[in-house]
């Protein structure tokens, strides 16, 4: 081998060597690049991992809300249909009671609700089947209160209780405006005996 070839062959070698080791590195940063690579799409897995746990607790969480509100709802609702039902079935009640007893309620409610001196509007249907000693139970009722009342030749359209009229002021004092007026308080009442609250309005 000339000199020439063994310098030829020194310089091979070297850029082989070189080479290698360029080569190597190379190989050492593309496996640091891959595993940092992995270790970061762990990463990001593991966090998509977590917040599609945290969005399924989330929609798990609004769900079971969402369902127990809609339970709440339909508990109300169902209260409501419950204590307008023990209403209609009390005012059905009332309207069927025997004439003395119906009217000792009606005097009991003038007593309560009448003041100053006027008129007592009945219905149609009470009307024609008061008592002959009505009006004085009821003026002896009356006596302890200062008020006083006339029954009126007309009548009103009512289904049960009666309007007092003052002037040309009347108060509604039917069955179904003493139940609307107390609807909240007997609701009240209702749903403590009923279901151990006071939530259904």
């Amino acid at each position: 081998m000339t000199g020439l070839d063994k310098i030829i062959q020194t310089i091979a070698d070297d850029a082989q060597r070189e080479a290698d080791r360029i080569i190597a590195d190379a190989r050492i940063e593309a496996k640091k690049i891959n595993d940092d690579a992995y270790s970061k799409a762990e990463i990001d897995c593991a966090r998509i991992v977590t917040d599609a746990r945290e969005k399924a607790a989330l929609f798990s969480k609004i769900s079971v809300s969402g369902a127990q509100v809609e339970g709440r709802k339909r508990m109300l609702s169902a209260q409501r249909e419950v204590v307008d039902y023990v209403i209609a079935q009390a005012l059905a009640k009332l309207r069927s009671l025997p004439d003395d007893k119906y009217f000792d309620i009606v005097t009991s409610l003038c007593v309560r609700y009448a003041h100053g001196s006027g008129q007592l509007v009945l219905s149609e249907k009470d009307k024609a089947r008061l008592p002959s000693d009505f009006s004085a139970k009821l003026e002896k009722a009356l006596s302890s209160t200062g008020a006083s009342l006339a029954i009126a030749d007309d009548c009103a359209r009512i289904d049960g209780g009666f309007i007092l009229r003052y002037g040309g002021i009347e108060e509604n004092c039917s069955f179904e405006a003493i139940a609307e007026d107390k609807k909240d308080e007997i609701s009240d009442k209702l749903n403590s005996m009923l279901f151990g609250n006071t939530a259904a309005r």
